[in-house]
């Protein structure tokens, strides 16, 4: 009766137009006769090649983990569009998948790449956002006014620790980036762009039934298996108007999309969403819950393109349909945040050892349950190796499609990379909260160099088309 995790609105601004989805196999479609087109306008080689080179297309894959997810995630983005210009990084930039503190930084990297002139710096710009202190309004709400809420036999909204955070990442939207983008709308940010914008798929978990639950530009189609659509329309609904819409979802705040797939335990609250008619329809948590690397929905989007990749990438066939789709190549960017993670070079993972022999009847079922969430993530990243590169494939040549890994932890890839000296190694674990350190902010720069190998890697297919220093796995 007290439950005041209610979803925050915005008033969409006048004349506004509503965000009129396509599902992902239109919407990519659209998406890439225009980025194309566009390219060929400012790459003369290009147009003489009349616009059958392989264009690759990069998709977002960006794991959960706090604000140090978050930073990561940006300062990732940030540099690679830094390096070869926003511009031309927005026109091969298709979509992200994000999961918690994943989505905040994917959320931050697309607003940033809204913004009228294409802005350079979007990496320090970024850090400037994301290096603020989110955690005390939380943790001042948590102890003070939601507090107080606990005692009440009514729900006072205005009291919601959840409030404390979006605001936050409001203010310091409109404070370092000079935008509302965070206070308006979730389609505000698509507004007479939509297919020009990267499109964002923010991942939670319905705490009911265990779900996927999805808030994203894109309609999800029938390829994303068992995951709820946040933003799916009446006509899907059920007849007797108990499923969808959503109450409030066509006004909800972008600061509050992404916090439904934040919504870590304790520290934020379960949210609280309504059917039309006001009836509790179900809760929401972190997108970590079901699975935190992000990569089962953007595996679910590559299949929902549903491309023959291999043979849109052969373009030399010029009795091609001139209708025909052009030729892309699915590049696909994991960006990891564990210090200590394994790579997805790594075909197992050695289990941890047992820390303890005490109370084993009463901790194992608890141990399980928390250690699957983990490996379904491995699972996940391996599922969208075999979709992009072929069954029993590891990450190689981008010529048809590749993975590009992004880790904080430090992960030789290649035969005869050195292993890192012991200064090298030691790393300072950053916080999975919601306020940086000085020291652990330098501590994840620090890391952007291992992957200079990867960002070579991208410049040159964005430049060029292929890859001359592609990722490898040992065998």
């Amino acid at each position: 009766m007290n439950d005041n995790h209610v979803i925050r609105t915005a008033s969409a601004p006048a004349g506004l137009e509503t965000l009129t989805r396509e599902t992902p196999r239109k919407h990519f479609e659209a998406w890439l006769s225009g980025a194309r087109a566009t390219s060929s306008q400012s790459d003369p080689a290009g147009a003489l090649a009349g616009d059958r080179r392989p264009y690759p297309v990069f998709i977002v894959a960006t794991a959960g983990g706090g604000i140090r997810a978050a930073y990561w995630t940006a300062l990732v983005l940030g540099t690679a569009a830094d390096r070869v210009g926003a511009s031309a990084w927005r026109r091969h930039l298709y979509a992200l998948s994000g999961v918690s503190g994943g989505s905040l930084g994917a959320a931050v990297h697309v607003v940033e790449l809204a913004t009228e002139g294409s802005p350079t710096n979007l990496a320090q710009r970024a850090e400037g956002m994301l290096a603020q202190d989110h955690l005390s309004p939380v943790t001042a709400f948590m102890l003070y006014p939601d507090l107080l809420q606990r005692f009440l036999p009514f729900p006072v909204a205005a009291f919601d620790r959840a409030r404390a955070l979006e605001m936050s990442w409001e203010k310091s939207g409109h404070d370092v980036l000079g935008v509302e983008a965070f206070s308006e709308p979730f389609g505000t940010l698509w507004s007479g762009r939509y297919h020009s914008m990267p499109a964002l798929l923010l991942n939670s978990t319905r705490v009911e039934t265990g779900q996927r639950a999805i808030v994203s530009s894109l309609e999800l189609s029938n390829d994303f298996l068992d995951a709820v659509d946040l933003l799916q329309r009446p006509a899907n609904g059920r007849p007797d108007g108990s499923g969808y819409p959503l109450r409030s979802f066509d006004t909800l705040r972008l600061s509050t999309a992404v916090h439904l797939s934040a919504r870590f335990t304790y520290v934020s609250p379960a949210a609280r969403v309504e059917n039309a008619q006001g009836k509790l329809w179900g809760r929401l948590v972190d997108g970590g819950y079901f699975e935190n690397s992000g990569t089962a929905t953007a595996t679910d989007l590559v299949r929902a393109l549903n491309l023959d990749w291999d043979s849109i990438q052969d373009a030399s066939d010029e009795s091609r349909d001139p209708a025909f789709v052009p030729p892309a190549v699915p590049i696909v960017l994991l960006i990891k945040n564990d210090p200590h993670g394994p790579s997805i070079c790594s075909a197992h993972v050695d289990p941890k050892e047992s820390q303890s022999q005490l109370l084993t009847e009463v901790k194992s079922p608890v141990d399980a349950l928390l250690a699957t969430r983990e490996a379904r993530g491995r699972l996940s990243e391996r599922e969208i190796i075999r979709t992009v590169d072929g069954p029993g494939a590891l990450p190689a040549d981008c010529d048809r499609g590749c993975i590009l890994e992004f880790s904080l932890a430090h992960t030789p890839t290649t035969r005869g990379e050195s292993q890192p000296t012991a200064t090298q190694q030691a790393f300072t674990d950053p916080p999975l909260g919601w306020s940086l350190s000085e020291t652990s902010r330098a501590a994840i720069k620090s890391r952007i160099g291992d992957h200079e190998r990867e960002f070579r890697c991208i410049d040159d297919l964005i430049k060029t088309g292929q890859c001359a220093s592609p990722t490898t796995c040992e065998p």
